[in-house]
């Protein structure tokens, strides 16, 4: 555009309109996701749990329901054949039968922990629930992860033939008897005080877990995790605040030509860390992660720049002079360019020129009358 036009302050008004364009915006980038929150370790075992439905999966569309304790990573495993409330709590009241009530309980908001019985579940046996951002399945990520491993586990033993109830005793009993690398002590010890026998021969003497090293041993391990993933999600804080408009990015694209966010624009009603509440404009309320937003930009009046001329080339409806006094001072063009006052004297090299004349020039090369400086001569 600079090419052809001009005028003051015309990169910061282009740049202006782009960014406030509204079609643009729809099909642009979202927003960045926020650098990792690692999560605390706790004070101790089966304190601070959480739990997931992994699944359908085989013939008879079978559910996994996993309880993992943040302390250890020792997690319990349970077969369901249906994802329900009822089923639900009927399971992790078995858990609890031998693990101890936690003090809380973080979930997905997946229909099994959102209902109202799920809830009074809570409340008589004194558990606080938390649940994750919806459509962001990271913000329980310890859960997440361990469903990345049982699933591995079960497409191997579908691929080679074998019965996927006893490959996944046999997964259960190898993790929880090793070593994590968060913590440098297997889950069974850290939950049970003790290691586990295995086929494998252990010489060493029984003796307390060292918490200090735990601990110590896990703040390294997630100060690694965390680096390493806010580097390839090229994470950064997110500038959103309540009362910004924003836009929404879809749940699911149905076709190609739909845009990656709806056309509605939405207000911040509540920040909560990662986790952002807006309202729609008819009052309904959702919250997502602030990576499936993006800050609306609404286009603003663009001031058309001043034209400077000839009265003749202004045309009508441009830039009056006279809603301006210092219109002439500020884009009137000079009628002459200064020149320097100051005096110049002769380089020191050319001192010993003679100024030729037409008797003094032996070659004549000089015109008569003429007095020169430099000709072909000198």
């Amino acid at each position: 555009m600079r090419t052809k036009v001009w005028w003051p302050g015309i990169d910061q008004q282009v740049e202006n309109y782009i960014k406030e364009c509204y079609e643009c915006q729809l099909v642009s980038k979202p927003q960045s996701p926020e650098p990792l929150l690692s999560t605390s370790l706790p004070v101790a075992p089966w304190v601070d749990i959480a739990c997931d439905h992994f699944g359908p999966f085989g013939s008879s569309n079978n559910y996994l329901l996993v309880v993992i304790d943040y302390y250890s990573r020792y997690f319990e495993c349970r077969v369901v054949k249906s994802t329900d409330t009822q089923t639900t709590i009927q399971v992790l009241d078995e858990i609890f039968q031998v693990h101890g009530l936690p003090k809380s309980l973080k979930s997905d908001s997946g229909p099994a922990f959102i209902s109202h019985e799920f809830r009074k579940f809570c409340e008589n046996l004194d558990i606080k629930h938390s649940r994750g951002t919806p459509r962001w399945p990271q913000g329980n990520g310890l859960a997440e992860s361990c469903m990345k491993s049982i699933k591995k586990r079960l497409q191997i033993a579908v691929t080679t033939g074998r019965d996927w109830r006893i490959e996944l005793q046999k997964y259960l009993f190898s993790y929880r008897t090793t070593s994590h690398p968060a913590t440098g002590k297997s889950p069974a010890e850290l939950l049970f005080g003790r290691k586990l026998r295995t086929k494998i021969p252990d010489f060493s003497a029984p003796g307390s877990v060292d918490d200090s090293e735990v601990r110590e041993h896990d703040a390294v391990y997630k100060a690694k995790a965390k680096k390493y993933a806010d580097f390839k999600r090229k994470a950064k804080p997110a500038c959103i605040s309540i009362g910004d408009e924003v836009l929404v990015k879809r749940d699911q694209l149905q076709h190609k030509t739909d845009t990656l966010f709806y056309p509605d624009v939405f207000v911040v009603t509540d920040v909560k860390g990662s986790q952002i509440t807006v309202k729609s404009q008819d009052g309904r309320e959702y919250k997502r992660n602030c990576s499936h937003l993006r800050t609306f930009k609404r286009a603003h009046e663009i001031i058309q720049p001043p034209f400077v001329g000839t009265d003749a080339e202004k045309r009508e409806g441009d830039y009056h002079e006279d809603n301006d006094d210092n219109y002439a001072d500020r884009y009137s063009t000079p009628t002459s360019i200064r020149k320097s006052s100051r005096k110049s004297y002769q380089p020191d090299r050319y001192k010993a020129h003679y100024i030729y004349t037409e008797q003094h020039c032996p070659l004549h090369c000089c015109f008569e009358g003429s007095e020169r400086e430099y000709h072909s001569c000198g």
